[in-house]
């Protein structure tokens, strides 16, 4: 399998959430630490089968998706043009995070309007896209098999990932499962934090 590259949101691994984040998934992914205790009055035995496949990712958000790099681009064209940007580009305020329930998942979300957020990623999904091979039959038709409505299978086909642009939510993925709800929504409550929304 070729290499993938992708960008991603991260809070600044000094930044209270990113611990928190790393406490909750139970690992660390900049100083590879592990946490072991419980979070929230929840039991970590209980937290890995609730966090599995988000512990294993990382606390972050997709901005533009898993990519293999164009013919000819190199990971290091990839972030001279990331670094470039960055320092060009003027900071988007996330503003208020809140837990919210997202596709059976539960994830930190924007609590109002997200519309600068959307179109900072629309920016860089459209002037990172240069650096995209063109997806793989084997990948676009798993991707497929998702059930996508015809607007994502048409941002598929057009940007490698079907949930960009109007599609686009951004969002810190926390859990796996549906049924982690009720779990985080209790804990949370216990610990006076933001709930999940309905």
């Amino acid at each position: 399998m070729p290499e993938r590259f992708a960008i991603y949101y991260a809070p600044a691994t000094s930044h209270p959430l990113w611990d928190r984040a790393a406490s909750w998934l139970g690992r660390d992914p900049a100083s590879r630490e592990r946490h072991d205790g419980p979070v929230a009055g929840l039991d970590r035995n209980r937290l890995l089968n609730l966090t599995q496949s988000a512990s294993r990712y990382g606390f972050h958000a997709t901005i533009k998706a898993p990519m293999a790099l164009a013919s000819g681009a190199t990971r290091k064209d990839l972030e001279t043009a990331l670094g470039k940007f960055a320092s060009t580009h003027a900071p988007v305020d996330l503003g208020r995070l809140e837990i919210g329930q997202l596709g059976g998942f539960l994830a930190l979300v924007p609590s109002g309007p997200d519309h600068a957020v959307r179109d900072f990623a629309a920016t860089i999904v459209e002037k990172f896209e240069i650096f995209r091979a063109p997806l793989t039959v084997k990948r676009r038709a798993a991707m497929l098999a998702n059930g996508l409505t015809p607007r994502q299978e048409e941002l598929l086909d057009a940007y490698g990932y079907p949930y960009t642009f109007d599609q686009f939510q951004f969002h810190m993925t926390l859990t796996d499962q549906a049924q982690a709800r009720r779990a985080v929504r209790n804990s949370c409550r216990r610990q006076h934090l933001v709930c999940p929304r309905s």
